[in-house]
């Protein structure tokens, strides 16, 4: 009996070594100890059948042996609502966002609420239910989350994996083991607490106070405020910035320009101009602190009387920190578009924001049946099954091929509309006339085998 498992054992090795990893050797590893596989996971590139096996059982390994993993102590500290984006990043293809919802945490365990939870990959949310958390005092989260990025069927199934990270950091990281490895598919959750989007989104003249010090730069005079995020200052000595005549810009904060641009994008960029003009010239104090000086201006939070000049810009509506926002947003509905397409697989909430500010700028745009098909897809990925569907119409009423393709789909399932085979009949012909390889097979393949045969547009 020893013989036959010492040769078991040699068969295995020897299956790992010439990499005949596929999960049906899987049973093979039953008898192995947990300090066996962890051999294993310490070296340069463990098999994958290894790692799905040690993440299976929940393992946790260091120098090739098992090691003993003091559990997290749950803690109230951190409970309350986080929005969160959740990403898939494969190799060599980018990060795309694969769904999203909000993390609940009650007396510190972390469930995914079912409310506004969408996955792209799945039409079921059921990966959702999966998702077991705890949270430390210090903000420490370990989860577990069962998930195939990869959607059904796809990349060796259905994987249990764990997800780590610090609430503080906004960001939790996971990876999912394509196939059998080696592989990998970066799995990231970036969260928002939601008491900081209210406080972010809600305009108010309220500023949060920010404490300077002496140590910090004084803005001794104001010589010049070019457009709301640009100045030219003295800076006071003794001071390493101190000097005259200094270009001074707001860090990390875009205001609309206010010499040469658009007139829609003047008219409010002359207003933050002299909104800002009047603020400084009232102010008691002007400090810099986390600046940076570079050759062209030296780059900082202006702290006016002990508020954020740039956050209350924001707050106000007078400034963005996206950098490059207000030509998309005033001046040009192509950059918009880009904007858009840009954000397409990366931000649903962005891209749907900029194909929507397309339409505002250009109503009869020559890009509109499709900027409309994508708003469809987005809010279907969203979860805004009525409105995807009013989009959807309307992009298929101006000829747009995969809407046309995907309105007859309805219409042949009874997804979203009441089933009409002669309605699914005329969309999935007009697709077929303008181009789609498949909306025939579609509407043929519906009907009887009898009338398959036979059948053609």
């Amino acid at each position: 009996m020893i013989l036959i498992s010492h040769i078991n054992k040699l068969f295995i090795l020897l299956l790992l070594s010439i990499g005949a990893t596929s999960p049906s050797y899987s049973g093979l590893f039953d008898d192995w100890t947990d300090n066996q596989l962890c051999e294993w996971m310490d070296q340069p590139s463990p098999p994958g059948i290894i790692k799905n096996l040690v993440t299976k059982k929940r393992i946790h390994c260091s120098g090739g042996i098992v090691v003993i993993k003091v559990p997290i102590v749950p803690s109230n500290a951190f409970d309350g609502n986080y929005t969160f984006k959740l990403f898939a990043d494969p190799p060599h293809m980018g990060k795309n966002q694969i769904g999203g919802g909000i993390l609940e945490i009650q007396g510190g365990i972390i469930s995914i609420a079912a409310e506004e939870r969408r996955l792209v990959v799945s039409s079921k949310n059921k990966y959702f239910n999966s998702f077991e958390g705890q949270i430390n005092k210090i903000g420490k989260v370990e989860a577990y989350f069962l998930l195939n990025p990869c959607g059904p069927g796809q990349c060796g199934g259905d994987k249990n994996f764990s997800v780590e990270g610090n609430i503080n950091e906004l960001e939790l990281n996971g990876e999912f083991i394509l196939g059998s490895g080696p592989d990998i598919v970066k799995i990231i959750f970036e969260l928002k607490d939601v008491a900081t989007i209210t406080t972010s989104t809600t305009k108010t003249d309220e500023t949060t106070s920010v404490a300077t010090s002496d140590d910090d730069p004084t803005v001794s005079k104001v010589i010049e405020v070019i457009q709301g995020d640009k100045f030219i200052v003295d800076i006071a000595e003794p001071h390493e910035l101190a000097g005259s005549n200094i270009k001074l810009n707001l860090r990390g904060i875009d205001a609309p320009d206010a010499k040469k641009s658009c007139p829609k994008q003047m008219e409010l960029g002359i207003k933050v101009k002299d909104f800002v003009t009047q603020k400084l010239a009232n102010a008691s104090s002007i400090k810099l602190t986390n600046f940076k000086k570079t050759s062209a201006a030296v780059i900082a939070h202006v702290i006016v009387d002990g508020n954020d000049l740039g956050d209350e810009l924001i707050s106000k509506g007078y400034a963005s920190d996206d950098f490059g926002y207000w030509k998309p947003y005033f001046c040009s509905a192509l950059s918009a578009m880009q904007a858009g397409d840009q954000y397409f697989l990366s931000d649903f909430e962005k891209s749907m924001f900029w194909y929507e500010r397309t339409l505002v700028l250009d109503p009869n745009s020559s890009n509109k049946s499709r900027i409309i098909y994508q708003l469809s897809v987005l809010y279907s990925m969203t979860g805004d099954y009525d409105k995807s569907l009013d989009y959807l119409k309307q992009s298929a009423s101006l000829g747009w091929m995969q809407a046309e393709e995907g309105l007859g789909i309805a219409y042949l399932t009874g997804d979203g509309v009441a089933k009409d085979t002669s309605k699914a009949k005329s969309w999935l012909k007009k697709a077929h006339e303008h181009g789609s390889g498949k909306a025939e097979d579609i509407y043929c393949g519906s009907l009887p085998k009898a009338k398959q045969k036979t059948c053609k547009f």
